[in-house]
């Protein structure tokens, strides 16, 4: 889906902050749906290897340098019953098989454990129903090896981690731990070489000593004491109580102590008590219980783990917060959104106060002019005031939409096609017509008023008269006002109108899209990952 998004290299152009992070939202989620389909495949062909091994329980034996790993894939070799063949094999760099007659640098039928840690090759044996694999240690490694390592882990039914007795749990073991119970793998805990040894007196009681001892003195390889062990153990346990919480018990197989060397001594010397105390039966007790009563429920489960772990971990994100997946790309959306409404927010406080800024505008310059007008210069004023006026409007206009957009030019034509002609604009005379009363009386009359004291009325005549009373200059002011205020207020609204369908409409648009798809592709996700 998201592939086919696609916004226009003018639209970017047009708010350079805006620009940049839309640009980058949608780089980001074409490259991450991009990733995700390289995951995905690279998944796909960790399954070809499960499916060359498919009637084998695989086991793989993963941990640090040291840790007895390569001891204990010896032992479990060299001393199987006799009537199970084994069968040894390698996968080179590039994942392929190879048979071979016996592992790199091996003696008598086991693991070398010289050279295996440091080869690029991953080698085991299968034994019966039983694929087991050694894997180098990570700490070792460069890059590559380290990351084939990993890509066979994702592919284990089971996981043994042996760590050292003399300082179990360090750190990175720690953090190797948790990348395991993050793909929702079964591991069980090996504390090795949990022995020590002691000096004795030799039997032969001779300070010059015998071919048994030296100098009269032997090295005595035994157990350690078993309450310390249980301790260690314990101790383990609850340090993985901060990694796992609750999912304790069902990720964490068991933590169990074993020493190696003191079962091949038992073995070597029939020694019941030191073979027994190793725990080495213990262990093959519960690899036994493990392949018999869990092989099958494992490895029915734990293709669909693998792809659970990659879609909750690289896909939706639900337990991992970095890293490109869905949630870290629906946050990056959401960023972008907030800024595209910052600026919408500020572009609509700008349309708010257009009415104000243009009066004030207006009222400044008639201020400097209006004292100045009359009826002899009146359209050259105007048209003064109109050039200065379409000056100012327009630089405000340019200004508030440059604040938002950095490509968007308005053009003095536009405000001057919005307007009357200055012409228009004539100062004249206001003059008003009033009714004025004119004594019409004759001399004779007049005289017969008098005498008569006023029974004989004089006469008078009402007539009409225009009266000079000054000029329309405040009428012509307000009406220029009234007239450029609705013509500059008419272009700032188409030109903003502009801004809001072609810029802020678009993005809205595209943003939109991109949730879509998204949410389209988490649904799919959702319903995919519950059909597992």
């Amino acid at each position: 889906y998201t592939q086919s998004i696609f916004v226009d290299k003018q639209l970017l152009q047009q708010n350079e902050e805006l620009g940049i992070l839309l640009k980058k939202t949608v780089d980001t989620v074409k490259n991450a749906t991009t990733e995700w389909i390289d995951e995905f495949n690279k998944l796909l062909e960790k399954e070809k290897f499960r499916s060359e091994l498919e009637n084998y329980f695989i086991v793989i034996i993963f941990g640090k340098v040291k840790a007895g790993k390569s001891s204990l894939g010896n032992f479990i070799a060299q001393n199987r019953l006799p009537n199970q063949d084994i069968n040894f094999f390698k996968y080179d760099e590039a994942g392929k098989e190879q048979t071979i007659k016996k592992l790199e640098e091996i003696d008598d039928d086991g693991f070398a454990t010289a050279n295996l840690e440091c080869t690029v090759e991953i080698q085991g044996f299968k034994l019966s129903s039983m694929a087991w694999i050694d894997t180098p240690g990570l700490g070792s490694m460069v890059e590559e090896n380290g990351d084939l390592a990993k890509e066979y882990i994702q592919s284990a039914d089971y996981i043994i981690y042996p760590t050292n007795s003399s300082s179990p749990l360090q750190q990175d073991e720690k953090a190797q731990l948790k990348e395991l119970f993050e793909q929702n793998k079964k591991v069980t805990i090996c504390i090795t070489k949990s022995d020590d040894t002691e000096e004795d007196e030799c039997e032969c009681g001779s300070e010059d000593g015998c071919p048994k001892c030296n100098n009269g003195i032997i090295t005595l390889l035994k157990n350690k004491p078993q309450e310390n062990r249980a301790k260690q153990e314990q101790w383990v346990k609850n340090e993985l109580d901060d990694i796992l919480g609750l999912q304790k018990d069902s990720l964490l197989g068991d933590v169990i102590s074993i020493s190696v060397h003191t079962a091949k001594a038992g073995l070597e010397k029939d020694d019941k008590e030191l073979f027994e105390n190793s725990n080495i039966e213990k262990f093959y007790s519960l690899m036994q219980n493990v392949v018999e009563n869990k092989a099958k429920s494992l490895k029915e489960n734990t293709p669909y783990d693998g792809l659970k772990s990659f879609i909750d971990n690289e896909l939706l994100g639900t337990k991992s917060d970095s890293g490109l997946n869905i949630a870290t790309l629906t946050n990056t959306i959401l960023t972008f959104e907030k800024q595209m409404q910052d600026s919408i927010n500020e572009f609509q406080r700008i349309k708010e106060t257009l009415n104000t800024d243009i009066t004030i505008h207006i009222d400044s310059v008639i201020a400097q002019y209006s004292s100045k007008i009359d009826k002899s210069n009146a359209t050259k004023i105007f048209k003064k005031i109109d050039s200065e006026l379409n000056i100012l409007v327009s630089n405000m206009i340019e200004e508030n939409i440059q604040n938002i957009m950095s490509n968007f030019n308005t053009t003095l034509n536009s405000l001057k096609n919005s307007l009357s002609s200055s012409d228009n604009f004539h100062i004249e005379d206001k003059y008003e017509t009033i009714k004025v009363r004119y004594d019409n009386t004759s001399a004779a009359r007049n005289f017969f008023n008098k005498v008569t004291f006023g029974l004989v009325e004089r006469e008078y005549k009402t007539m009409k008269e225009e009266v000079y009373i000054g000029d329309n200059k405040n009428e012509m002011i307000v009406q220029f006002k009234k007239d450029r205020l609705d013509g500059f207020i008419k272009v700032a609204k188409e030109n903003y109108e502009s801004v809001e369908n072609n810029f802020f409409y678009n993005l809205k648009q595209i943003s939109t899209d991109i949730k879509k798809h998204i949410e389209k592709l988490t649904q799919e996700v959702e319903q995919f990952k519950n059909s597992l």
